[in-house]
């Protein structure tokens, strides 16, 4: 019997992506993001409160969410987005549409890691 304590594999999450605006000015860029992530079926959230960045990083942690985006000027300059995947301390850099073929596949396969 598989246990997962709470930090289920993406495909079962029932949140999959929080996406996290460094400041309001991304706010466009954001929603361009979770509208793309929507149109293909996966489950991602807005945390738009007037927190500091570490507290939703953390926050979205505590959840257990599988991948947290952050966007800053970066990210939208270059239509990517900066990852944070849970349990993992490393963060990763990829375009937008690269994130969203590879967490599709992960999902549809179903993978446990």
């Amino acid at each position: 019997m598989i246990t997962f304590g709470g930090a289920f594999p993406t495909w079962l999450a029932p949140q999959q992506v929080a996406v996290i605006g460094v400041a309001d000015k991304h706010e466009q860029y954001v929603q361009q993001v979770v509208d793309a992530m929507q149109k293909e079926q996966i489950r991602v959230c807005i945390d738009n409160r007037q927190e500091k960045l570490g507290k939703k990083i953390r926050e979205a942690q505590m959840n257990k969410i599988p991948y947290i985006l952050v966007l800053g000027d970066k990210e939208s300059e270059h239509q990517s987005v900066t990852i944070r995947k849970y349990g993992q301390q490393t963060l990763a850099e990829k375009p937008l549409m690269q994130f969203i073929e590879e967490i599709k596949q992960e999902i549809q396969h179903k993978a446990l890691s």
